[in-house]
């Protein structure tokens, strides 16, 4: 960045391309700010981090659950902008990953979206649980975020929520799910009429109906 008036950009283009407004900024000192803040959107994009907690006992507590799938989109007025990284599924929107992906951070995976010109912020992003277990036989319990820290009340959507992302946003989002019970079906054929017959079992917390 180069201020003054004139500022002749031989030396910046030197040391740093030849592209105005991209490899090098020139400008006086009252227009420090607005170039600061646009190189600031170039380089730098909002971030959702997904903590995923699941408990497969009734009785036991949420644990950190590797292996979820999920997968995250950006928009803006309603068309897909720009790109999720990672992306470990079919490139494009939206972005696709799983918790497994960041070693030893059990439970977590981090979705970064690509930079862009500061027009196209603030973002509509949607995360969204898309493993194969989720509404099968796991329930999913709760979704409870922050951006920067605060908390926030984020837009329901099927298995996942839907919140606005600016630029230097930071937002964090924990998914928990809990292992549907199983269930077990007697099947009493008698020969010669009907009749009530009565069965014990030693399995605690099982309801019957």
């Amino acid at each position: 960045v180069g201020q003054g008036n004139p500022v002749v950009p031989r030396n910046l283009i030197a040391i740093s391309g030849d592209n105005a407004d991209d490899d090098y900024y020139v400008g006086p000192a009252a227009g420090l700010g607005p170039i600061l803040k646009e190189i600031a959107s170039k380089l730098c994009a909002g971030t959702i981090i997904v903590e995923k907690l699941a408990k497969a006992d009734p009785n036991g507590s949420y644990q950190p659950a590797n292996g979820w799938d999920f997968s995250a989109q950006a928009r803006k007025d309603g068309q897909n902008i720009g790109t999720v990284v990672p992306d470990v599924g079919t490139a494009g929107n939206p972005a696709t990953a799983s918790t497994h992906q960041i070693s030893g951070q059990d439970g977590f995976i981090s979705f970064k979206l690509s930079s862009g010109a500061l027009n196209t912020w603030p973002r509509v992003v949607t995360v969204t649980e898309t493993d194969s277990r989720a509404g099968s036989s796991w329930t999913l319990d709760d979704i409870s975020c922050t951006r920067n820290g605060d908390a926030i009340t984020p837009t329901s959507v099927s298995n996942g929520v839907r919140f606005s992302v600016d630029i230097f946003d930071s937002v964090n989002c924990t998914f928990k799910n809990s292992r549907d019970p199983g269930d077990i079906r007697l099947v009493k054929n008698a020969i010669g009429g009907n009749a009530t017959f009565a069965f014990s079992h030693g399995i605690s917390g099982l309801a019957t109906s």
